[in-house]
């Protein structure tokens, strides 16, 4: 299926400045997640669509246009930080998202980790 939210949309709700070609890949990335997560799981087009902008808004802002937590002038510093936690918490377009998904999968696969373990290897 083809995207189901525009440039346009995602600047309304972010702000943002940047152009479609910076916005795009978030919106197929968020698009191709939708479909492989949600699809087919008895939600509504306009909640896919919902979904949909708010993971390209989470995913915008937590790449490219992080909220600065403290900025300095003299010298010149910023700096950034998960202030509302990691993940889909990290940013409020995450948190919506995770309202708006009422199957609770996007926020369970994100939490989803992975184990190391090292091999000894015999050096005889």
């Amino acid at each position: 299926m083809g995207n189901r939210i525009k440039t346009s949309e995602v600047q309304g709700l972010t702000g943002s400045t940047l152009g479609a070609a910076e916005i795009s890949p978030y919106i197929d990335t968020a698009n191709s997640i939708v479909d492989y997560y949600l699809d087919g799981k008895g939600l509504s087009e306009e909640r896919l669509t919902k979904i949909e902008l708010f993971l390209a808004a989470h995913l915008l802002t937590a790449n490219r246009e992080r909220p600065a937590i403290k900025e300095s002038v003299s010298p010149a510093s910023k700096s950034y930080s998960d202030i509302f936690g990691q993940g889909f918490e990290s940013t409020t377009y995450g948190q919506t998202l995770m309202l708006v998904d009422v199957t609770g999968i996007l926020a369970r696969t994100a939490k989803k980790s992975i184990n190391l373990k090292s091999i000894k290897e015999n050096h005889s």
